[in-house]
């Protein structure tokens, strides 16, 4: 790790989350990492991989809550974290996201999954190492919100190594933040982003409508965004990981709407 980053101008910790999965990176990244490397990156177009298709049938035929358990099993890594003294990466806890979302649940927050967890509920087969959740804005709820994200040990994330920073959680603190703000945050359990309003939607009162319930654990009960809503949403984000994952959802939209038409990508157990 110390020799690629020095040769590739990149801090250790970054070369330490790219290699434990907790931060997936840019094709510049990697292309800069993979020449430093000594080798080259060579992109093209090829046709559609059957492979995928057919990991799209297996996933299918598990249930919600079977693919959030696989999905934790795959990104279940330790997460780097800054050492007390602020010199190398060190590991952290593993991803949890049944915890974060419990905790959500158990203070009695309003709020819908979001981004690359709920294309994952739906049968996506990208890899996620966050949960983006949109959390109903009334005052009542954002307290409920600050609860849980100091029983979650919330604090907020910064570039490269996962340092304490100032974090006055509290509804006031989220009651002051602008519509469109992304609140990027580590936990206990892993990382949490937080948005209003995210890219292409309206926010909660927008996603809630096409929604769906569903149980991630006995007795917590959870509401994800419609899978036309998560690609609705990387559109307007348009970012390059946006690009890439696009014709994978739109392939997977397709596949749901073939074999169960009129029904929703996820279905309540």
């Amino acid at each position: 790790q110390v020799e690629l980053a020095r040769r590739a101008g990149v801090p250790q910790s970054t070369v330490g989350r790219i290699e434990i999965g907790t931060r997936i990176p840019s094709t510049a990244m990697a292309e800069r990492l993979i020449r430093a490397a000594g080798f080259e990156l060579r992109v093209g177009l090829a046709d559609p991989d059957p492979a995928t298709d057919s990991l799209f049938e297996q996933i299918l035929r598990r249930t919600p809550r079977e693919r959030l358990a696989d999905a934790t099993r795959t990104t279940g890594l330790p997460r780097v974290v800054a050492a007390p003294s602020g010199g190398n990466a060190m590991a952290g806890e593993g991803f949890d996201p049944v915890r974060m979302l419990t905790a959500l649940q158990e203070a009695g927050v309003h709020f819908l999954l979001v981004g690359g967890m709920a294309a994952t509920l739906h049968g996506d087969v990208g890899v996620t190492v966050d949960l983006d959740v949109v959390p109903e804005r009334k005052p009542g709820n954002l307290a409920r919100l600050a609860t849980a994200l100091r029983a979650l040990g919330a604090r907020i994330r910064t570039t490269g190594e996962l340092e304490e920073s100032p974090f006055e959680c509290s509804s006031a603190f989220f009651r002051s933040l602008a519509l469109d703000a992304i609140l990027e945050l580590t936990t206990q359990a892993g990382d949490l982003d937080l948005s209003f309003r995210p890219d292409g939607t309206g926010g909660y009162a927008d996603l809630i409508r096409d929604a769906i319930e569903i149980e991630v654990e006995d007795g917590v009960r959870i509401l994800v965004a419609s899978l036309a809503d998560v690609i609705r949403s990387r559109e307007a984000v348009g970012g390059e990981k946006d690009r890439i994952a696009l014709p994978r959802l739109r392939r997977l939209l397709d596949r749901i709407r073939e074999s169960k038409p009129g029904k929703p990508a996820v279905e309540a157990p």
